[in-house]
């Protein structure tokens, strides 16, 4: 349409133009007529066909009459230029390309305008608009240089593709030794970085941004290798300072260096000769100062500095300073003197400190003054370093001149006077020494030892008594003269002798060595054993070891020998090693005899008893007692008094009878209780005369009977009574006939009086078994002042009634461990020397009952 519209208007204008050829052939020129807008060079565009650059329209040639004004119109087409629409606001004579043009053609518009009318023509199409393309690294960004402190690295970008224009940044980073952990360097942002002390030991990359107007890209190069120290390297010597004289200092300074920071310094001190050759190192002169010495004098000194840092080390060496000149003594610690002030001291002078050049030499002169320290005068022959005071200086003082010479001068410097010179207190030059033999009883002898000090001189002693190894020792009470007895206390320990010397300057002490540990004296019997109690079967026999002397403890072991009637043929008795004996059957007809054997810590000894009288048999032979073998029925029993007979309690309450020796049968009782079928009584007892006493049962009832044609006894008060208890177990009266006891079954012992009497007093000492129904009979000595209770086994404890001693032991009773068989124990009236154990079968016991004292 455009383009049919460009042919008419030309049509249109050829038409116009013949016709005004023949006007003016025809007639003479008039005013020009107006004339409309009339493009004659098409619009034409310039610009980048590309997203985001800006093109600019030319509206082409027009004719027509002026002014003409243009209007823009911009169009977008597709690619093929088809298929075009107005860009709707995009009527400025310029326009910027967007995304959406991308891959679309753009074309402009232009309409002329004038008073006459309007008219339009259209730019041609321009290239399909393209994209912007980002930058793309295709070789990573390169540096070069060398990594070292102070070196300069150069980055290259690298090779990068994307729309020109591309600009770059860059950024360099530090890394770790591995090229990793990177953190950028503040300020390093162009192309070239100058290593610095911080970048040491890292590896350094740079990153470089690459920009377009499509986006910014980043690349990083790879790292360097690690940045090494810049070592250090000297630009101005050391130098030393000081004055070139034996004794005096000199001073370095390392120089001027460079290098990367830190850098260290180490001197060396060089001794050269006269000429400032030759140089060695001085041992040990390694700090940045030197004090000079003797060895220096003649040569020359130079310092020698090693700078070193991570990037390694270089020397420098000073010139050498003047010949070293030698030094003339000089004092700067006075002599001093150390010593005893006393009479035999000894006073040794140190002669100070000195400088110069050696080697120097001492002399000396002691020198004597008065209280005062004055009227001083050279002591004849007193010219050493020591000088041993003499009774001439006792109330003087004392100092000591020196003089020092070497190669330049001699020069003197005196001591401080000492104190007042004084008498010499005692003082010991060998120890104490003891002699005597070391074995308890024997006699030790001291000597003082030998002391020096001013005389006269007087010794005290003090015997000490120490552990084995001669250590913590105490002093032995009373022991303070020049001789000591041993006794059993010093026993296995050391003896020392201190003593102390005395004048009138003072005292001192000493100690002897200690002696050999003190040995015990063995046992010595010095009075036989004696053997004491009667000679008669189930007596007693009691050993006194006799007397012996020795170091106590003495301990003794007993052996009881037996012998025919003559005291002859003896033998020792198997088993009788305690000191009693209980004589037996075997006894009969023999004398016993005793060894006793006396053991101490020195040695052991034995002793021999007399012999005892020829052992004579004592009997309480019983017959007549029942005996029920296999049925536990037995209960209690009772011995007349003198021991004539006596009765057996069963359980059921009846009392049977036995003789004892060639005595008739006891007579018969009355009023016995008696319940068959009931396995309730649990023991009889008979008054101190015999003529009558009580059965008690199980719940500790006390039921009288007579003996013979006697009256029942009195009844009783004050006893326990278990109701429906069975918990009595034995019963047994006082010999004065005015109370008893019952014992329960857990050894429990109950007070009951008889007739109007108080009870009798408590009983201590006695076995207890709570819970346990172990005790089975109890049995009171002949003087009522205590007893004894049998438990199931056959085991006699002893208790004390009142506040009586408990009663001497029972020995040669039967015991039946683990068998719950015995029943009742009785004691003659009369106090011994036999007694009966009952078993539940009917079986009496003879056993050893001990005497009253």
């Amino acid at each position: 349409m455009a383009s049919g519209n460009r042919l008419a208007r030309a049509a249109h204008r050829l038409l116009t133009v013949v016709a005004a050829v023949a006007v003016l052939l025809a007639v003479p020129a008039a005013p020009a007529a107006a004339d409309v807008p009339l493009n004659t060079a098409p619009p034409t565009v310039t610009g980048t066909a590309r997203d985001g650059q800006t093109l600019t329209a030319d509206p082409g040639t027009w004719t027509g009459t002026a002014p003409i004004t243009f209007d823009h119109q911009w169009v977008r087409c597709d690619g093929a230029g088809a298929n075009c629409a107005d860009i709707a606001g995009a009527t400025d004579a310029t326009y910027v390309l967007t995304a959406a043009d991308v891959g679309n053609r753009v074309r402009v518009r232009v309409t002329g305008t004038n008073g006459e009318g309007s008219d339009s023509a259209e730019s041609d199409l321009t290239g399909v608009v393209a994209a912007i393309d980002p930058p793309v690294n295709t070789a990573l960004p390169t540096v070069t240089g060398t990594a070292r402190d102070g070196q300069t690295l150069t980055a290259d970008p690298g090779t990068w593709t994307g729309t020109e224009p591309i600009t770059f940044e860059y950024q360099w980073r530090r890394c770790d030794g591995a090229g990793a952990n990177c953190a950028d360097i503040a300020g390093a942002t162009g192309t070239t970085r100058v290593l610095a002390p911080a970048d040491v030991g890292h590896r350094i990359r740079v990153e470089v941004t690459a920009t377009n107007e499509a986006a910014g890209v980043d690349a990083t190069s790879d790292p360097t290798g690690v940045v090494t120290a810049d070592p250090p390297a000297n630009t101005a010597a050391p130098t030393v300072s000081g004055t070139a004289t034996d004794g005096n200092t000199l001073s370095a300074t390392s120089g001027t260096w460079t290098g990367t920071a830190p850098i260290t310094y180490a001197y060396q001190w060089l001794r050269c000769d006269g000429a400032g050759a030759n140089c060695v190192d001085i041992p040990s002169a390694t700090a940045d100062d030197y004090t000079l010495t003797s060895a220096d004098v003649a040569s020359r000194i130079r310092v020698k500095v090693t700078a070193t840092n991570d990037g390694g080390s270089a020397e420098a060496s000073s010139s050498p300073t003047a010949v070293v000149a030698a030094a003339p003594p000089v004092n700067t610690v006075a002599p001093s003197i150390s010593g005893t002030e006393l009479d035999g001291g000894l006073l040794t002078v140190d002669p100070g400190t000195w400088t110069g050049t050696v080697p120097i030499t001492f002399s000396y002169q002691w020198v004597r003054c008065d209280a005062a320290g004055a009227n001083c005068t050279g002591i004849a022959g007193a010219a050493a370093a020591t000088y041993t005071l003499t009774g001439g200086d006792i109330d003087h003082r004392i100092y000591a001149l020196v003089i020092a010479t070497n190669d330049v001068d001699s020069a003197g410097a005196s001591s401080a006077l000492t104190g007042l010179i004084g008498a010499a207190p005692p003082a010991n030059t060998a120890l104490p020494t003891v002699t005597g033999t070391t074995t308890d009883g024997k006699v030790l002898t001291a000597t003082p030892g030998t002391w020096s000090g001013t005389a006269p001189i007087t010794y005290a002693y003090q015997w000490v008594r120490c552990d084995a190894d001669g250590d913590n020792c105490t002093d032995i009470t009373g022991a303070t003269e020049a001789t000591y007895t041993l006794t059993a206390d010093d026993v296995t320990h050391r003896i020392r002798v201190e003593v102390t010397a005395t004048n009138v300057a003072g005292d001192d002490d000493a100690l002897s060595d200690p002696t050999a540990a003190v040995a015990a004296a063995p046992p010595v019997n010095s009075v036989k054993p004696t053997i004491t109690g009667d000679a008669y079967d189930l007596d007693t026999l009691t050993v006194d070891p006799g007397t012996w002397t020795g170091t106590p403890e003495i301990t003794f072991t007993y052996q009881w020998y037996r012998c025919d009637k003559y005291g002859n043929n003896c033998v020792p008795v198997a088993g009788a090693t305690g000191g009693t004996y209980l004589l037996a059957n075997t006894d009969v007809g023999a004398k016993i005899g005793l060894k006793v054997t006396g053991t101490n810590a020195g040695g052991t000894a034995d002793a021999y008893s007399v012999l005892t009288p020829v052992v004579q048999p004592v009997s309480l032979a019983v017959a007549g007692a029942p005996y029920w073998r296999g049925w536990d029925i037995a209960r209690g029993t009772a011995l007349l008094p003198d021991s004539d007979g006596g009765y057996v309690l069963d359980g059921w309450g009846g009392i049977h009878r036995f003789r004892t020796n060639d005595n008739s049968t006891p007579p018969a009782l009355t009023s016995t209780p008696y319940s068959k079928g009931w396995d309730i009584a649990r023991d009889l007892t008979l008054l101190p005369g015999g003529t009558g006493g009580y059965v008690l049962d199980g719940w500790g009832g006390l039921h009288r009977f007579a003996v013979g044609g006697n009256p029942l006894p009195g009844g009783v008060s004050g006893g326990p009574y278990w109701k429906d208890w069975d918990i009595a177990r034995d019963v047994a009266i006082l010999p004065n006939g005015t109370g008893g006891y019952v014992l329960d079954g857990w050894g429990g012992i109950h007070r009951f009086a008889i007739g109007a009497n108080p009870l009798p007093p408590p009983v201590s000492g006695g076995p207890y078994w709570k819970g346990w129904d172990i005790a089975r009979g109890i049995a009171l000595t002949a003087d009522g002042k205590g007893g004894y209770v049998l438990d199931g086994w056959g085991g006699i404890h002893r208790f004390s009634i009142g506040a009586n001693p408990r009663p001497a032991p029972i020995t040669g009773h039967p015991y039946w461990k683990g068998w719950d068989i015995a029943r009742s124990l009785t004691i003659p009236a009369g106090g011994g020397p036999t007694g009966l154990v009952l078993d539940g079968w009917g079986g009496l016991h003879r056993i050893a009952v001990p005497r009253p004292s």
